[in-house]
């Protein structure tokens, strides 16, 4: 869980998804402990957001400190890195906590997530969809990159004491020896949990035999989809096994899309082992979060 620091003391967030209403972190003092590797570009950077600038894989020099300049914190990766409006802040949120009680909307001042280090590792671009509130450059049709290049960027970049390891691309899956790649990984880093953030276009099967390996975050994208895919994600979960990681169904929350968003919500909610959220949406191009009423937000809570 979150540790916020608020003026009424250090409180508990179960999902940094309800911090997302409140992310003006401009002028905080940030602690960057993440990676962003990407591929691709052959780039690494310490957040998702892009500050400090990202370096070549082969060039990469850490950053301990930084002064935020964004209106906004996006990713819930960034949101959750070790933060405070000052230095006293962030000693403070260090402190232990005596009685544990749910954040409910106060002012920030601090937020820490107990320094665990968190990869996000982008494969490729290449996707076979192209959402309305994706970003173009997000996208590329372009063939599949060899895996021995996820390889090699991961040895150089060589990240220490991970806790958690989020693949995403574009759609990872498809690339053909994508299962392969997760396996190497974890026997490289037995430790950290592995997740692989996918669109689940691929078969009931196939996501079968990956979540033996990965945790699975399922973005569920409603333009793209319809009463076909989700049949396909219910006969994935009756035949999953007992040899299995977790799994999240992840509603992306388009205003125009919310009556199947709710849908969706009400049809799979009876299986036990699904977790379920609902995720807000930022415009194309800039930082601001799209518009919603309090229903909306009620079912982002």
């Amino acid at each position: 869980m979150l540790r916020v620091l608020t003026p009424q003391g250090i409180k508990i967030v179960p999902s940094v998804s309800q911090l997302k209403q409140n992310t003006n972190f401009k002028g905080w003092i940030c602690q960057p402990n993440q990676y962003v590797i990407d591929v691709q570009k052959w780039t690494v950077r310490q957040t998702v957001c892009g500050f400090p600038e990202e370096q070549s894989i082969d060039d990469f020099e850490p950053v301990e400190e930084v002064i935020c300049p964004n209106t906004n914190c996006f990713c819930g990766n960034d949101i959750e890195m070790r933060k405070g409006k000052t230095e006293d802040h962030l000693k403070l949120i260090k402190d232990k906590v005596v009685k544990i009680e749910p954040y409910r909307g106060e002012e920030l001042l601090a937020i820490d997530n107990e320094n665990k280090v968190n990869v996000n590792f982008y494969t490729e671009k290449k996707c076979n969809f192209s959402c309305s509130y994706c970003e173009p450059e997000n996208h590329t049709y372009e063939h599949s990159i060899d895996i021995e290049k996820y390889k090699q960027a991961w040895r150089i970049v060589n990240p220490r004491n991970v806790h958690t390891i989020n693949i995403s691309g574009g759609e990872p899956t498809l690339n053909k020896k994508y299962i392969d790649f997760i396996k190497w990984l974890k026997g490289n880093n037995p430790y950290s949990r592995i997740s692989t953030s996918t669109n689940g276009t691929k078969s009931a099967s196939y996501l079968a035999h990956l979540n033996r390996y990965s945790h699975l975050s399922v973005s569920i994208h409603f333009e793209f989809v319809g009463e076909s895919y989700f049949q396909k994600l219910e006969q994935f979960l009756r035949n999953r096994g007992d040899n299995k990681k977790s799994i999240r169904f992840k509603c992306m929350l388009h205003p125009g899309r919310f009556n199947q968003v709710k849908n969706f919500l009400n049809r799979f909610k009876g299986y036990p082992e699904l977790d379920m959220t609902v995720t807000p949406l930022w415009k194309v191009g800039t930082k601001e979060i799209m518009k919603y009423d309090e229903e909306m937000w009620s079912i982002v809570t």
